[in-house]
């Protein structure tokens, strides 16, 4: 378990703008470089970290020292030279994905062309290029969103260019290496129908703002102001456990610092996304060093604050949450249902061992009622 302490120096780290003077730890505090490494690996902080070493380097005699072991790095915040290839292994391979994955969105841009079909890439495709140099978001997928009346015509591209469905779930399309995620919302709808109750932003409604994607010709991405909701959202969903949609949102802004401007704009567009939306720049205050403290959200809203800002986040938040936003008892009610006991679908896609349905719905029953029995546990237990 990552300290405090580890944590708020993890994070010095990452914030974009960063100069080596502030990356010294406090006297007296010896950081575990181990444990930072393992929970920034885990993050998908390893090779922004990387980067913000070798860029804020002391010069040795006159010459800048990039390399694992570099001499000023390891001295100044006493990191071992092992941990450095670490981080530095982390960015080589997040660089070479990264330029596999430009190549992919390069050949659909190109199938696109005379076809009247809307691709939107988001999340950490689209996010990418906010950093402040290739290869810094690591990228598990390619995250793409369409209108749901283009889902055949774009289910056949995906075919003419040598993806497949994956069985069971068929949002993910494979070729080789690399997946695409297919989405028609915000909150994949699609497998619990019931998120929408909690959140209406659709494809559609992203559409309306949507921005060309450079170098591509037809592919399209978010607005800055929608992508900052979206990651709210996505952060939502993951329970706020997950600290690199914080530096995606930190790397947008420094993009582009109109951003906060018309903090009503997006209140009065979605209201649903008003205390939501406050809440995540909240945890990015933190990052930069703003006490927890001056977050007024109250119940809920700032425990998930205060947890999150101590790397401790609340586990199952994020269901729990979509819980709390349904407007009335019988729309809470009908996703309680729906989560216990989902269609025969999403079943398969929860247990893809091939288990027959009265199997997997007792399973799910179990599972459940242990995500009720571990959220309660670590409510019960926080300070």
């Amino acid at each position: 378990m990552i300290e405090k302490k580890e944590l708020d120096l993890l994070r010095k780290l990452c914030i974009p703008h960063t100069v080596f003077r502030t990356l010294r730890p406090d006297a007296g505090f010896s950081p575990d470089w181990k444990n930072i490494t393992m929970y920034a690996l885990r993050q998908g902080l390893a090779p922004m970290i990387w980067y913000r070493l070798q860029k804020n380097a002391v010069p040795e005699k006159g010459r800048h020292t990039p390399h694992a072991g570099g001499g000023d790095i390891s001295a100044v915040l006493s990191i071992h030279p092992h941990l450095l290839r670490i981080f530095r292994d982390s960015y080589l391979r997040t660089l070479r994905q990264y330029f596999q994955i430009m190549q992919v969105l390069g050949e659909l841009d190109r199938a696109l062309q005379g076809r009247n079909i809307l691709c939107m890439v988001w999340k950490g495709a689209a996010l990418a290029d906010m950093y402040p140099a290739p290869g810094l978001r690591p990228m598990d997928d390619i995250d793409l969103l369409i209108l749901p009346k283009d889902r055949e015509l774009f289910a056949d591209l995906l075919r003419e260019l040598g993806f497949a469905p994956l069985p069971h779930y068929p949002s993910l399309w494979q070729r080789g290496t690399i997946i695409l995620d297919v989405h028609g919302d915000v909150l994949h709808s699609d497998r619990i129908a019931g998120r929408k109750k909690a959140f209406s932003l659709t494809a559609a409604d992203l559409a309306k703002h949507r921005r060309p994607v450079k170098p591509f010709a037809y592919l399209t991405t978010l607005s800055p102001s929608d992508s900052l909701i979206c990651l709210a959202v996505h952060a939502m969903k993951h329970g706020f456990s997950r600290e690199i949609c914080v530096l995606d949102a930190l790397c947008l802004m420094e993009r582009h610092p109109e951003i906060l401007s018309p903090r009503e704009d997006f209140i009065r567009r979605i209201p649903e996304a008003g205390a939501l939306l406050l809440l995540f720049i909240s945890l990015i205050r933190t990052w930069l060093g703003a006490d927890c403290r001056e977050y007024r959200g109250r119940g809920l809203l700032r425990l998930v604050q205060q947890s999150a800002a101590r790397g401790r986040p609340l586990p199952h938040m994020g269901e729990v949450m979509i819980f709390f936003m349904t407007d009335s008892f019988r729309d809470r009610l009908g996703f309680l249902l729906e989560s216990l006991f989902p269609s025969p679908e999403t079943m398969r896609q929860m247990f893809p061992e091939g288990h027959s349905l009265f199997i997997s719905y007792p399973r799910r029953f179990l599972r459940f009622a242990k995500m009720a029995r571990d959220f309660s546990k670590a409510l019960l237990s926080h300070p």
